[in-house]
C-alpha cells in the first residue's frame, strides 16, 4: 500500500484562460467543482456508486482500494465560501 493509505486531495476552480479549450461557461465552474467533490466523497465512502448530477453521470462505479484514513469533511466550508 502506497503511503500507508494516506492521501491528500486538493481541488481548485482555476481561472484565466486554461478553461477556454473546454468551452466551459465560467458560471458553471463552482457547480462543477461541488458536483465533482460530491462524487469523490461518495466513491471514497460507498462500495458502489450510482451518480446522476447535472454535469456527470456514473453507473455502478467503484474506487479501489478504499482509503485507510477518514475523509475530513470540508464541503460545508466550501459551500459557505461559495455563497459569499
Amino acid at each position: 500500500m502506497i503511503s500507508g493509505g494516506r492521501m491528500g486531495l486538493v481541488v481548485c476552480i482555476g481561472g484565466g484562460d486554461e478553461m477556454k479549450p473546454y468551452r466551459m461557461d465560467r458560471k458553471e465552474q463552482v457547480p462543477r467543482l461541488l458536483e465533482g467533490m460530491e462524487l469523490v466523497r461518495r466513491l471514497r465512502r460507498d462500495d458502489r456508486v450510482m451518480f446522476g448530477g447535472r454535469f456527470d453521470h456514473r453507473e455502478n462505479v467503484a474506487a479501489l482500494p478504499k482509503p485507510v484514513q477518514h475523509l475530513h469533511e470540508v464541503m460545508p466550508a466550501v459551500r459557505q465560501m461559495v455563497r459569499r
